[in-house]
């Protein structure tokens, strides 16, 4: 298990190297992924997340892995909203 976690932490690692020298802010490191942080005016595409994928399989092909990135969806959780709308009246 522990191997696996270490191979994990390197992609992320991986992932954040190459999205702060493209002038990204990667503000959370989690095991899953990275938060990255809004930029005005540019909009994080496609495009954007295929390159950081590439960087990703470039850094690990020594292993032979590689990874598919995907963006995961922020969806709203409609009851905690309510309850947080209704604590903050």
């Amino acid at each position: 298990m522990r191997a696996l976690c270490e191979l994990e932490n390197r992609i992320i690692v991986a992932l954040e190297v190459h999205l702060t020298s493209q002038g990204w802010r990667v503000d959370v490191l989690v095991f899953d992924g990275v938060m990255v942080r809004r930029r005005d005016g540019i909009a994080f595409t496609d495009a954007d997340l295929r390159a950081a994928e590439a960087a990703v399989n470039a850094a690990m092909a020594e292993e032979g892995i590689r990874v598919r990135l995907e963006e995961k969806p922020m969806v709203a959780d409609p009851v905690a909203e309510a309850w947080l709308r209704s604590a903050m009246q």
